[in-house]
């Protein structure tokens, strides 16, 4: 099913997403030091993040009738099903994910910096493609100084390919 790959840590939901976003923090370039956990959340976790406090939130890009249709072929015992992305697709998707974590109300020590992980296991969604599909574009936020996509783990290229997003910030509401 899709998603094996950033579940791998565990069912507990704040050890996943601790994980995969160190994981994907550090593929990204950042120095990442005192990173925890948040019971409360949002954000999903804080730490330092090239020396800044720093709230991190987590998402999942996934394709939501591709993993439903997956899950009844697996139970039917028949070849899972994938989604076959298209450019603009991906781009409002993303969108939408960062517009939806704009609007949530951070909890905690006061933050120097607001980072978003978006992080997906789609098959069809490898580095070339999310390289292609992400060029030349800016996303518009509230919120993050940084948005960042994290790709499940590249055996060829023994890394996590990720892309920090170039951001264009809006007003807050």
């Amino acid at each position: 099913m899709i998603g094996r790959f950033w579940d791998r840590h565990g069912h507990e939901k704040s050890v996943h997403e601790r994980a995969a976003a160190r994981e994907i923090l550090l593929a990204a370039g950042f120095a990442v030091t005192e990173f925890a956990s948040r019971q409360d959340d949002p954000p999903d976790c804080e730490g330092r993040l090239d020396g800044q406090w720093s709230a991190v939130e987590l998402t999942q890009l996934i394709h939501e009738e591709a993993r439903e249709q997956s899950a009844q072929a697996i139970k039917q015992q028949k070849p899972e099903v994938y989604a076959l992305w298209e450019r603009e697709a991906v781009l409002r998707a993303i969108q939408k994910l960062i517009q939806v974590k704009d609007l949530k109300q951070y909890k905690g020590r006061p933050y120097q910096r607001f980072v978003l992980i978006i992080y997906t296991d789609e098959p069809e969604l490898s580095e070339a493609a999310m390289s292609q599909f992400l060029e030349g574009e800016t996303f518009r936020t509230r919120v993050f100084n940084d948005v960042v996509v994290g790709l499940s783990y590249d055996p060829g290229s023994g890394r996590y390919p990720t892309f920090r997003l170039s951001l264009r910030a809006e007003d807050r509401l």
